[in-house]
């Protein structure tokens, strides 16, 4: 977390928990949300350049606990919020801190 510490400020909290990417961060509230933003729009927004636009990346099928990202049949890696309580059958995953591409689905999401 270190970026977020550094540059953040307050516009990170509350949060359970802070994923970096080299150009992303990625966030888990308290309430169970998962969002991400570009840390540029972070610094853009406190030189009164920009607004931070946020993206919820957080599944309806999942709810109640850990950051982690879902790998589907097709080998692609998908940001979800996993924990105790899903509508489907459990899928296998991982904490998404040791997800490999997190940079390239941020950026899929990001698309303009």
């Amino acid at each position: 977390m270190g970026w977020a510490k550094e540059n953040g400020n307050d516009l990170v909290n509350p949060q359970r928990g802070i994923t970096e990417t080299p150009n992303y961060l990625i966030i888990s509230s308290y309430a169970s949300n998962i969002v991400a933003c570009r840390k540029q729009d972070i610094l853009d927004a406190q030189k009164g350049q920009g607004a931070i636009v946020w993206h919820k990346i957080t599944p309806e099928d999942f709810a109640s606990g850990a950051t982690v990202v879902v790998k589907n049949d097709e080998n692609d890696y998908l940001l979800f919020s996993g924990g105790n309580s899903w509508r489907s059958a459990k899928p296998p995953f991982t904490p998404i801190s040791v997800a490999p591409n997190l940079e390239a689905q941020l950026d899929i999401i990001f698309k303009p």
